[in-house]
């Protein structure tokens, strides 16, 4: 960065890059090129030309590799140009480790912001191919970075919904995560029956929150009772889950029949329980009322965030 003010660094790069093959290589002959003052080229990510990427993705270790891949991510939506050597990447390299590194890359150089479709389509289409992929870590990947780009991957709705299927729970879980990301009304009765059948608390937990996200989107909310059944669920972690989704739903008419059921959840032995649930109460308004005498016996929790939240939501219902 610094150029030729650094040329006592000469020497020791140079020595460098004789120990070091690969990506090590390539970076301190990129290193040496800004000092000596040669033209930077014009087309290059962080300092690096295409090729040399090109190389450093190629390197003969494929630790080298996957790190080479997994560094082109951090530098986001200025490393677009190595989107087409990523997808490369992804697509024919033999270790999934590299493979999955080039998804997750992919998804963070093209994660949505302010959205131009066209722009992330190719990026759509690379990670919708990742879901296909043998390693369950890759698909895994793909349905992570389809997440990311949020509306923009909306026409893979269908794979993600697919991908709920999955035998690995790692990948169910991801595309849960994905489709809520989206909104996605149509995987609505899926993520119901993951709520209630999947064996895996982590993916059941995924599943009522996709729920909540999309209830949301939509103008009336029919599965609000789901939620309240899951907060008589086994894991507290989905318990916690089905509080957040009520009170992120507060303003469905047919959710506030779960009140009562939030009102018992102040008392249950989880303290994350416990907290999402007045933190949920406190959305209702004065419509929560009933919940005034639980959550001023909460103020003594022991808790500092129970407290918390049950002080804030006697504040909200008190206003109304």
């Amino acid at each position: 960065a610094i150029g030729p003010k650094a040329a006592a660094a000469i020497e020791p790069l140079e020595a460098y890059k004789a120990k070091h093959p690969g990506l090590g290589r390539t970076f301190a002959e990129s290193a040496l090129a800004a000092i000596r003052g040669l033209a930077p080229d014009t087309n290059s990510v962080a300092g690096f030309s295409l090729e040399q990427w090109k190389q450093a993705f190629a390197a003969p270790d494929w630790k080298t590799r996957g790190k080479a891949v997994l560094s082109a991510g951090r530098f986001g939506p200025k490393a677009r140009p190595l989107l087409e050597l990523l997808a490369g990447v992804l697509k024919s390299d033999e270790r999934w480790e590299v493979r999955r590194a080039a998804a997750l890359s992919i998804g963070s150089i093209c994660q949505a912001k302010r959205g131009d479709k066209r722009k992330a389509e190719p990026a759509r289409a690379h990670l919708e191919a990742a879901l296909s992929d043998p390693a369950w870590q890759v698909r895994h990947a793909g349905a992570t970075g389809l997440g990311r780009l949020k509306h923009l991957a909306s026409s893979s709705i269908p794979s993600l919904i697919k991908c709920l299927d999955e035998e690995r729970p790692e990948v169910r879980h991801a595309a849960a995560r994905a489709l809520g990301e989206l909104a996605a009304a149509p995987a609505i009765p899926k993520l119901r029956k993951l709520l209630k059948q999947d064996k895996i608390a982590a993916v059941r937990n995924t599943a009522v929150t996709a729920l909540a996200w999309i209830g949301k989107k939509q103008e009336t909310l029919t599965y609000g009772g789901d939620f309240v059944s899951a907060l008589q669920d086994s894991s507290e972690v989905v318990r916690a889950g089905a509080a957040f989704a009520l009170g992120a739903n507060w303003m469905h008419p047919t959710v506030h029949e779960g009140i009562p059921a939030l009102v018992k959840a102040l008392a249950d032995e989880s303290k994350a329980v416990r907290s999402q649930a007045a933190w949920a109460l406190g959305h209702f308004g004065k419509a929560a009322s009933p919940a005034l005498p639980e959550l001023e016996r909460l103020l003594k929790d022991p808790d500092p965030q129970v407290r918390k939240q049950a002080k804030l939501a006697l504040g909200f219902i008190r206003k109304g």
